[in-house]
């Protein structure tokens, strides 16, 4: 093949794969709007589509791998998946109007929060989104295959390919979330990356055709020859303190962004453009590595400092931005930049840092071309599990149990453990040596969770007397309620740091417009339905009226719901009144 055609034919293959990652997180972004139409908002169900997503992608690399080895072509394969990803991909719409019947008798007969709803929604899940994530999981091993003819080139061109498809990643989430679902909503922005996958398909077979032809070898079960003991459970560890560490970043962040899902698409793109950048970086010298094992160590290590650097950044960027960010409401691509500039600043060091960590682990685990497939799979498999334990662990237990300071420290104890893997030494001379400074650094950690007692986040909306009478960090929200030094009756009610109710001489009168206007119009009302409990101060005053039998109030938020009980006072203990409800 002349130089000209294969330069042209290697960009275009590049191009492909970049246009692939955007489809990856177009779905998933769409995936979540429609699943979060049928089975809620909770965090319990956005829980169950990560982790599902997650885990195709993990079950598709560790189970097709081997079959990529066994392709005489690679790329015409690689075709062959995107295509099966867009057909399965476009059947994902009429599969959840399917189950909507079956998850809505499932909420009507069973409590929120109960283990076998979630079951319940996490097995529909799986069902309508687990076949294509389960393809796009071999996309990677095919991809890599068609590119890499010799084991020499694995480490550069893996890195550049992880790159791009993480860059393409984050272009498919900026446009998702910023412009498609706008402007052409949900469903016509599924069929549109199923109809990248379906361009990016054809164009592979295409290229294909221009493929040498190799003899498929007789691939063996078991290890890749290069497999190093304990790497898989190395790259698992680091895998899951990445994916945590997004989870309580997302949360932190919220205190500074908002919640909107631009704010919501900001931090997520910021995450994948450092994993990107990483991957780029660790091209540029990744076979220039002597020690590669040593360098995997080091890298965890710094991983884990750079999070703890984090922490005292966070604490400043959470008061100091939220004046500057209100001033640029109006500004709408200002305020763009800004919440860039601001997750980039926390954010940057530590994902590019965890970019680099999945390329460096495959170059360590991958010892043959032949075997490159199943090999980079159980890489990418083993890594991706760690992402699902991550989820669960950041939302369900950290948050919840520890906080977000503390939560960070801990995650820095699985980077420690990783980077342990990466310095242990294969001789038995030294490794008490290791073992002493790995102690050393575990007992660090837990030193720094004893001793340090973190600050709340303190928002614009309070002066340094006030006085913090609750701070949750909850599994839905950060709520505190203040009380105001100023003026001894009035307490205020924060959620993510934003102002949504407050007693004012004994009561919220925006509340209590909120709750008698309704009674104006129909005079004798029975039931009421309060859609968020806040301060509880709406629901005690319309449970005043004598003709309503029974409130039944809804909220998101379990922190909240523990915060209003310092508003007794104000709202009628609405919390212990009979006519009330709380759901």
């Amino acid at each position: 093949m002349a130089p000209r055609t294969y330069a042209v034919r290697r960009a275009l293959t590049h191009a492909i794969f970049f246009l692939s990652g955007s489809a990856g997180l177009i779905y998933e972004v769409v995936w979540s709007r429609l699943l979060k139409e049928v089975f809620g908002v909770t965090a319990y169900a956005v829980a169950a589509v990560l982790a599902t997503y997650l885990g195709g992608l993990a079950l598709g690399a560790w189970a097709l791998g081997g079959l990529v080895d066994r392709r005489a072509r690679p790329l015409r394969f690689y075709g062959q998946l995107e295509i099966c990803i867009g057909v399965l991909a476009l059947l994902t719409a009429p599969l959840l109007r399917f189950f909507e019947p079956i998850d809505r008798l499932a909420a009507t007969r069973l409590a929120p929060d109960s283990f076998l709803l979630i079951a319940i929604r996490l097995a529909l899940a799986s069902l309508v989104i687990l076949p294509p994530t389960f393809v796009m999981g071999a996309t990677l091993p095919a991809m890599t295959k068609a590119m890499v003819s010799r084991l020499g080139r694995l480490s550069r061109e893996l890195a550049f390919l992880y790159a791009l498809n993480t860059a393409g990643a984050v272009a498919g989430c900026l446009v998702a979330g910023a412009l498609l679902i706008r402007t052409i909503g949900v469903h016509p922005s599924l069929w549109l990356a199923a109809a990248l996958n379906f361009l990016v398909g054809a164009a592979a077979l295409t290229l294909s055709r221009q493929e040498a032809v190799a003899e498929p070898p007789e691939v063996s079960a078991g290890k890749a020859a290069g497999a190093q003991p304990g790497l898989l459970i190395a790259i698992t560890l680091a895998g899951t303190a990445s994916l945590a560490l997004e989870v309580i970043w997302t949360r932190v962040l919220v205190l500074v962004l908002g919640g909107s899902t631009h704010a919501f698409v900001t931090m997520l793109a910021v995450f994948l453009f450092g994993i990107a950048l990483g991957s780029f970086l660790l091209r540029l010298f990744v076979d220039r590595l002597r020690e590669p094992r040593r360098a995997f160590g080091y890298l965890q290590a710094a991983i884990a400092i750079s999070i703890l650097a984090t922490i005292p950044a966070m604490s400043a960027l959470v008061g100091a931005s939220q004046v500057w960010l209100y001033q640029l409401e109006l500004h709408w691509v200002q305020l763009l930049l800004g919440r860039f500039g601001i997750a980039a600043a926390i954010m940057i060091v530590p994902t590019t840092l965890i970019g680099m960590s999945f390329p460096l682990a495959a170059r360590l685990y991958v010892g043959s071309v032949e075997k490159l497939g199943s090999g980079l799979g159980q890489v990418y498999g083993a890594n991706t599990l760690g992402n699902i334990a991550g989820a669960v662990l950041g939302g369900f237990v950290l948050l919840p149990l520890v906080g977000m300071d503390r939560g960070l420290v801990l995650l820095t104890a699985l980077n420690f453990a990783a980077a342990a893997w990466g310095f242990w030494p294969r001789e038995r001379a030294g490794r008490w040596i290791s073992g002493a400074a790995f102690g050393a650094a575990a007992t660090a950690v837990v030193a720094m969770i004893a001793l340090w007692h973190p600050q709340p986040f303190r928002s614009i909306e309070e002066e340094p007397s006030d006085r913090t009478l609750f701070y949750e960090e909850g599994l839905v929200s950060t709520v505190k309620v203040l009380q105001r030094a100023l003026d001894g009756e009035q307490r205020v009610m924060l959620v993510d740091n934003v102002r949504i109710g407050q007693s004012s001489r004994g009561v919220d009168y925006k509340q209590q417009v909120l709750a008698h206007f309704p009674f104006l119009l129909v005079p004798r009302i029975e039931r009421v339905l309060s859609i968020g409990l806040g301060t509880g101060i709406a629901a005690g005053e319309a449970a005043r009226h004598p003709t309503v039998s029974r409130v039944d109030c809804v909220e998101l938020s379990p922190s909240v719901i523990r915060g209003a009980q310092y508003f007794a006072p104000f709202n009628g203990d609405v919390l212990r009144n009979p006519k009330v409800r709380v759901i």
